[in-house]
Formats: structure tokens, C-alpha cells, sequence
């Protein structure tokens, strides 16, 4: 996971599925690396990862608290995300 926190794999992030990455700028990734680059951040950045994985063992109480709440919205979490640029 951790080339996933380098500066390739920030802008790889951004651009992968774009028809063009001309329309990306850059500076989004160069941005998020900024904060990536501080000392521990990829450490903790590394923990969440590993963390999520028990996150499937929370799925009905999440789905119990949407049915019971009914939140106005709902955000999805995908693997990849097509982007229409």
C-alpha cells in the first residue's frame, strides 16, 4: 500500500479512468502529497487502511442505523470511481 501514498501513486489516483488529464490539475495531487509527506502522516494513513478492514463485520449496524435514520445522504465507497473527464 505504501507506493499508493507516493507522489505516483496520488497522481495516479486522480488520473486513472480520465479520458483526458489535461483537464486535471495538477496541483490536487501535489496538494494532497503535501500533506501526505509530513512526518507520520503515511503511518497514519496506513493504519486507517488497515482498519477498514474490519468494517464489514459493521455492515448491518450501518444499514440498521440508514434504515432507522433515513439520512438525507448517503456516501458510497467504491474501488474505482469512473471520472467523466
Amino acid at each position: 500500500m505504501l507506493p499508493f501514498l507516493s507522489l505516483e501513486g496520488t497522481r495516479f489516483q486522480y488520473l486513472a479512468g480520465t479520458r483526458d488529464e489535461a483537464r486535471i490539475d495538477p496541483a490536487a495531487w501535489l496538494y494532497d502529497q503535501l500533506f501526505l509527506d509530513r512526518p507520520g502522516a503515511k503511518e497514519i494513513q496506513l493504519d486507517i487502511i488497515y482498519d477498514s478492514r474490519t468494517n464489514v463485520a459493521l455492515y448491518p449496524a450501518f444499514l440498521a442505523y440508514s434504515r432507522a435514520h433515513q439520512p438525507a445522504a448517503l456516501i458510497l465507497w467504491t474501488r474505482m470511481i469512473r471520472s467523466s473527464c
